[in-house]
């Protein structure tokens, strides 16, 4: 990409922790959103079955008018794409699911929406109701204009590498499961991710956005691809441990999951790097114990 824009002179930092550059737009977005024709707008129908990738199919099953207030936050929603996609660039975003829980993979979407897209509930998905979620996934997916990656990181290589790093790399994979490369890449979340080594990928803005699910209109939609996509895997497992009932905590560390760890231990898709899954350490009693113990030995 030849030449940088007045969004990109200022504030070029290197985010020493992964060498990838970040970006800050510096323009002023506080003027006043003026919503768009309710002709032009879209939400989501209560059922949707058999969408194809035609457009106009799908805009003819999308026909309900949006709100007035809807339509405005979605558009302060994707303010900052939006400043970089009116330089002509295409603009990526990128979310994870499942850090917290004590078993199941990290799972990561990335998510290229086409300009000027409006479609209803695309909130962050910790917001939404998994029927919302739902719906909305089955929206995103069957659209045509809408480009999506998906990554699975296994409770293993968590283990291996830490969760933060385990994120990150479903997050950099994701990006790179999108058929094909964006000029920038929203991250959720303070860490910026890798770019892939290929030539193609030299030029790639990567700027990490804390809060990103609830401040990008791309990062909300691949948060609730990835939350979508984790919580289907975490049904999945509960057909093969029952005695977890993943499907209703989805690995979370409720106390129904707390008392199920205590009566039949870990199962292969738990995370044994993760309290209260790590080995015990001795506790200091003990240990006093042990030494004292010890001494004894010694002057017998």
């Amino acid at each position: 990409m030849q030449g940088e824009s007045r969004y990109f002179l200022r504030n070029r930092e290197i985010q020493s922790r992964n060498a990838v550059p970040s970006f800050r737009v510096q323009r002023n977005f506080s003027s006043r959103v003026k919503p768009v024709p309710k002709s032009s707008r879209v939400s989501v129908p209560a059922t949707v079955s058999q969408l194809t990738g035609n457009t106009q199919q799908f805009d003819e099953l999308l026909s309900p008018a949006l709100s007035d207030k809807e339509t405005l936050r979605l558009q302060l929603l994707s303010k900052k794409e939006d400043a970089y996609k009116s330089q002509g660039y295409m603009v990526a975003g990128v979310d994870e699911a499942g850090r917290g829980p004590l078993a199941g993979p990290v799972v990561a979407a990335a998510c290229i929406l086409p300009s000027n897209y409006l479609l209803s509930g695309i909130n962050d998905s910790k917001k939404l109701s998994a029927k919302r979620r739902a719906q909305i996934y089955e929206l995103l997916r069957a659209d045509g204009r809408v480009q999506i990656g998906v990554a699975v990181v296994s409770p293993r290589v968590i283990d291996e590498i830490n969760i933060l790093q385990a994120s990150l790399l479903a997050m950099r994979q994701a990006v790179e499961g999108l058929g094909c490369v964006p000029h920038v890449v929203l991250v959720d979340g303070q860490y910026p991710i890798r770019p892939p080594l290929s030539p193609d990928w030299a030029d790639v803005r990567v700027e990490p956005v804390v809060r990103g699910d609830s401040q990008c209109l791309a990062i909300a939609a691949a948060s609730i691809i990835a939350k979508h996509e984790r919580d289907r895997m975490m049904v999945a497992y509960h057909g093969q441990y029952p005695e977890y009932n993943f499907a209703q905590h989805k690995g979370y560390p409720t106390k129904a999951h707390l008392a199920a760890l205590a009566r039949h231990g870990p199962c292969p898709i738990h995370r044994l790097t993760f309290a209260p899954l790590r080995p015990r350490t001795i506790s200091p009693a003990r240990q006093r114990r042990g030494s004292a113990d010890s001494n004894s030995d010694l002057r017998q």
